[in-house]
């Protein structure tokens, strides 16, 4: 007996502007960063975990970036938070914007149906998988991953976006440690 799918808040630690948190995706083969604008009090700036980029700019804001590690997929589009209640998911759990983690995933199990024609397919692979939702104001951004870490910057999206793309190699040393990853979240 299956059990029914069903979509719990979550809390990421992180907490988005929910006027214009214009989420930016930026995905490399099985990685993914989201960056969106916070609405967390200002920084102090000597946290050593802040990463601190253009901070004389006039338009440096404080930023977050939920990383994405083992991606199997991510989508992002509608609904957006008028048509929210229209999702999948709307009568099992995701009701506003924010950070929904998905049990018992009919899209997991579907990526799981998907690839179970593949030669060297091994039943199971997705049970370390997590599917999970962020609803934003204007988009919703779901994925299928390994894992998952916070960061917080202090810059323009632009420069936390060209920081992100300088940092690949730093994503492929992440990557090799994916199964053992210190940055699961339960």
């Amino acid at each position: 007996m299956t059990s029914e799918e069903t979509a719990h808040k979550y809390d990421l630690g992180l907490d988005w502007s929910t006027g214009a948190p214009d989420p930016q995706v930026l995905s490399y083969r099985n990685r993914a960063s989201i960056v969106v604008h916070t609405q967390e009090p200002t920084p102090d700036l000597t946290d050593p975990s802040l990463r601190i980029l253009d901070a004389d700019d006039e338009h440096a804001d404080l930023l977050g970036v939920i990383q994405l590690y083992g991606v199997h997929a991510i989508k992002i589009g509608g609904p957006n938070e008028e048509a929210l209640r229209g999702h999948p998911l709307a009568d099992k759990g995701l009701t506003w914007m924010g950070n929904y983690r998905v049990l018992n995933s009919s899209w997991i199990t579907e990526a799981e149906q998907i690839n179970s024609v593949h030669s060297n397919h091994q039943p199971g692979w997705h049970d370390r998988l997590t599917h999970y939702v962020f609803a934003f104001h204007d988009e919703t951004v779901e994925c299928l991953v390994k894992a998952i870490r916070i960061e917080r910057y202090l810059g323009t999206p632009g420069a936390v976006l060209i920081d992100l793309i300088g940092r690949k190699k730093i994503w492929d040393e992440v990557e090799a440690s994916v199964a053992g990853n210190p940055y699961d979240h339960p």
